[in-house]
């Protein structure tokens, strides 16, 4: 999975999804979404550092077969950092 999506991004999207950042007492950062039930960890990195491979994976994992948002809607995601917008 090539992409260059940093944390930041990826912290801010799960924000925008609904997600709130919780405590979590190791060393990294916990997202949970109590619409869908799901936690999402992930390691505490620098905004501008790029997101692993393995953390976007998960996230898709997550994102995806939740049905939080669709396969194409997270591949425009790692081509622009950020979610396609909902015309009204």
């Amino acid at each position: 999975m090539s992409s260059n999506v940093t944390y930041g991004q990826l912290y801010r999207v799960l924000l925008e999804l609904g997600f709130a950042e919780v405590p979590h007492g190791r060393r990294g950062k916990a997202f949970r979404s109590i619409a869908s039930d799901a936690i999402i960890l992930l390691a505490d990195r620098q905004s501008a550092q790029s997101a692993r491979p393995v953390d976007l994976i998960a996230v898709r994992r997550h994102l995806v077969d939740r049905g939080i948002i669709s396969d194409s809607d997270f591949d425009r995601f790692l081509a622009d950092g950020q979610l396609p917008r909902v015309q009204a």
